[in-house]
Order: C-alpha cells, then structure tokens, then sequence
C-alpha cells in the first residue's frame, strides 16, 4: 500500500504491507521511500513503482529484501517527464508513458537498462501546444500493447484539448498498429480487461462535475468499440474516477458527484444501471481502489482529519464491510494505491 500527504513542499510519501489473511499491517516500512505522487505494479514478484512528477523515476521494491530497493534498481524517466505508468511486455521489455513526453520509454524491466522509444509525435492535435498527446495508462492483452491518450492542455489546467484516444502498439514492430477515438474527452481510469465481458473498458469524465462522460468499453477482437455496453455519469450519478469489473453483471466504482463528494457503487456493466451504493457519499477524497483474487476491495480513504487513515475493505460478492466500519490503519499517511502479491 502506497501511502502519502502531497502536502506542501512535496510532501512525503511512504508504503506499509497487509497481510491478506490475518491483515496484520508492517507500517511505514521507509517514510520518505517513496515519491508523494505515484502508483505501483507488480511483475515478476516484484514491485514497481512509478514514481510521477518532480521524482521522474521507476523504482523497484523486492519483497525477497525487506520490501526495500535493492542497489540499482531505480531509473530516471527525464527530468520533467512525469511518468504515469509501466506496462510490461515480458522480462525483458516493458514500456513507460510519461505525459510531457510524446514518445513510450522502452525499458528492460529486469536490468531497467533503457532499450529505445516509441515515436507519438504523430497523435499531437494541432491546437496542443505543449506538444506531447499525454500518454497515460496501459494495459498489455493478447500480445498488444494499449496507450490511453488523454489530450490534454496542460498550460491551461490541463482542460480537455479533444476526445481521447487509445494507440494500440505491437511490440513485436514497436509500431502503432491501430487508433481507437472514444466518445468522451478527459479518459482518466486505467484500463481495464474483463474476462467475462471479454473487452476492455475504461471512464472517460469530460468535464468534472458535468454529466459529459462514462464508461465506454472496445472489443480486443477487433479494437473497435462495443456500443452495446456503455455506462454514462448521469446514470451512475457523477464521474467515474475508479472502477473495477467483478462479473458481466457487476462492477464498483467510485463516483465525483457536482459536490466533489466521493462515494463507492456497484453497477451492472452490461446494462448500465447502478445498483447501489456501498460507501458515501463523504466529502473525502477516494483515489484508488482495488481487487484481490480473494474477493476483496481494498478502498483508498484519504481522510485527513484522522490520525490513523486507512483502507476500507469490502466483500464482493455480498458488499459486506470486512472491518465493521471502521479504516485498517496502514501507517501515518493516508493510503493513495492497493497492489496484491497474491
């Protein structure tokens, strides 16, 4: 669990395990390990961390010392690149999409020896003018790497400059072999593959705070969009900023109402409809959450105002709440993302 304060100055950021069948917490195994923006992947049994702006740098956790960085096992992405993401192709290739850069770094993930990059230059609109088409999350499926472009004006507040994209890339050629428009501007959630619906589905919020966006889904088979499933903000009551897809007929996310008050739903991905509501709505920042092979949610809960923050924790088959109300302290940070070595 990756915890932080963004705080002034920088902030600080650390990182505490759980252990997932008692749920004894190591906390705050390094304070100050970690940079205050980042987020983590794991691969290979080992953690990567993607440590974004004003850090720059990919990082590597090994469960096998300690959970501590072992001797050259972190690597500069470019001053100023602010990496958002690492996508791995097998152990010896992996891809790194940085938002100020218009090009994917090409990384040897076992030795983070740099191998190359790959050329987006070509997907920058024409009324960007910070040239770089803002390459975001990642997902590898069925041997083909999928890049999130979010176009957007980053001198401006980073306002949506146009819809989203998806590039899809062969890492075989390292060439762009397809791109995907989606129907929403401002595609912020990772994307996700989902064995029952078989597509890969991701939110696009528009706007924050206006009913513009959803969750749109493409079909790998053909890497074109299924409009057969799509589930707007306005049925599901605000933005999509997280979600996961449990079954075909079940899914939770975390939705931004008009109020900026965050609140955790379930939802049925193949009709669109919210079912309910499991947490919320609070006026407390809700950044991450995640799914683990044991059927549970671990929810981020940035809760500032108490001295011992923590993870939510829920069951996903009957949403029953696994810590009867109250947060699992991981340490003195709030937690901001929940990976499983499971």
């Amino acid at each position: 669990v990756i915890t932080a304060n963004p705080g002034s100055g920088g902030g600080v950021g650390s990182y505490s395990t759980v252990d997932l069948l008692t749920r004894n917490v190591s906390r705050d195994i390094r304070r100050g390990g970690v940079h205050s923006d980042s987020l983590a992947r794991v691969f290979g049994g080992r953690i990567y961390v993607v440590n974004r702006l004003n850090a720059d740098n990919i990082q590597i956790i090994d469960p096998q010392q300690g959970f501590t960085t072992p001797t050259n096992a972190q690597v500069s992405v470019g001053n100023g690149s602010n990496p958002q993401d690492i996508a791995f192709v097998s152990t010896t290739r992996a891809y790194v999409s940085r938002l100020t850069s218009p090009s994917l770094l090409i990384l040897n993930p076992t030795t983070l020896q740099t191998l190359g990059t790959l050329d987006l230059r070509a997907r920058i609109k024409t009324n960007d003018r910070d040239g770089s088409p803002e390459p975001a999350y990642m997902l590898v499926n069925n041997g083909l790497l999928y890049v999130v472009l979010q176009h957007l004006d980053t001198q401006n507040f980073f306002t949506p400059l146009a819809r989203g994209e998806i590039v899809v890339v062969d890492p075989a050629t390292d060439r762009v072999v397809q791109t995907i428009d989606l129907p929403g501007s401002n595609p912020i959630s990772q994307l996700h593959f989902s064995p029952t619906l078989k597509r890969i589905l991701i939110s696009c919020v528009g706007n924050f705070g206006v009913n513009d966006g959803g969750i749109f889904a493409l079909d790998p088979a053909t890497n074109t969009l299924d409009p057969a499933i799509g589930i707007s903000e306005a049925a599901m009551g605000g933005d999509v900023t997280d979600f996961e897809i449990i079954s075909s007929t079940k899914g939770f996310a975390i939705i931004s109402d008009a109020t900026f008050a965050n609140a955790l739903v379930t939802f049925n991905p193949s009709t669109g409809q919210r079912l309910g509501t499991i947490l919320g709505p609070v006026n407390i920042f809700m950044p991450h959450l995640a799914v683990n092979s044991r059927n549970e949610l671990y929810l981020a809960v940035r809760d500032l105002r108490t001295p011992t923050p923590g993870l939510r924790l829920f069951d996903t088959v009957n949403d029953r709440d696994l810590t009867g109300g109250q947060a699992l302290n991981v340490g003195q940070l709030p937690p901001i993302w929940t990976v499983f070595l499971d």
